[in-house]
């Protein structure tokens, strides 16, 4: 009966310990595993892999944090965190981590951690669309005291605010207590497209497009707002938008 391989990421930017986790974990035949050295590299192997489980260092290069991470990227995988600082227990745990190790691994600990993980993937229901939101679909927006019921056709775009998602619509707007990257998960990729790591565009609120001599884009909405594309996002736009 062939065995089901799950993929889990090591995120560390210190290579010894990679290599450590990497020979502890070599008998763990559930998984199979993959690195990253540098936050860049983290959020981008993340949201390219779709892990389902990852190791993560707290400190990592420069004066970015596993933290950071988390708040950057599209998929949400199941997390162990590893390092040498016990302060970040319980923000770690507040992130849903699985567990929350010391470094140096003991391995009988990392096994413990392991297991839950493994319990937590293998519980975790298959990724659906049922719960997507249409065009025509509505949706309640709370902000204080004013409350608005509106059609996603009519969102322009949705930008990151801190820990929590501003929704331009119309002529309002409204902050929501949800992370951009939650939101992302129940819109049509169809009509609204990532633009960077802060926007989400409406495709039908686009008015026209401008390229640069990098050849990245700057997408001008119709009401006059410019949102600047990546390299790498505007590639995936044209290839999104193209016949």
């Amino acid at each position: 009966m062939h065995k089901i391989m799950y993929k889990a990421l090591i995120i560390d930017d210190e290579r010894l310990s990679r290599t450590e986790l990497k020979r502890v974990l070599a008998s763990q035949s559930h998984f199979e595993l993959f690195e990253a050295a540098s936050y860049e590299e983290a959020v981008e192997t993340i949201d390219e892999l779709k892990p389902h489980l990852i190791f993560l260092d707290i400190q990592l290069n420069g004066k970015k944090t596993g933290f950071d991470v988390l708040e950057n990227i599209k998929h949400v995988p199941q997390i162990i965190f590893t390092t040498a600082f016990d302060e970040y227990a319980i923000r770690a745990f507040e992130k849903n981590a699985v567990d929350y190790l010391l470094k140096p691994l003991e391995t009988e600990r990392l096994n413990e951690a392991l297991q839950k993980a493994l319990k937590q993937i293998q519980q975790k229901p298959l990724e659906t669309n049922s719960n997507k939101l249409s065009m025509e679909d509505h949706v309640f927006v709370k902000e204080n005291d004013n409350c608005w019921f509106v059609q996603l056709k009519n969102i322009v775009m949705l930008e990151r605010d801190g820990n929590y998602c501003r929704i331009f619509f119309e002529n309002s707007n409204a902050l929501i207590l949800r992370s951009l990257n939650q939101l992302e998960e129940r819109l049509d990729k169809k009509y609204f497209f990532r633009a960077n790591r802060q926007q989400i565009i409406n495709v039908n609120m686009i008015a026209k497009v401008q390229t640069s001599i990098t050849n990245t884009f700057t997408i001008v909405l119709q009401k006059g707002d410019e949102i600047e594309l990546s390299r790498r996002q505007s590639v995936k736009f044209k290839e999104v938008m193209s016949f």
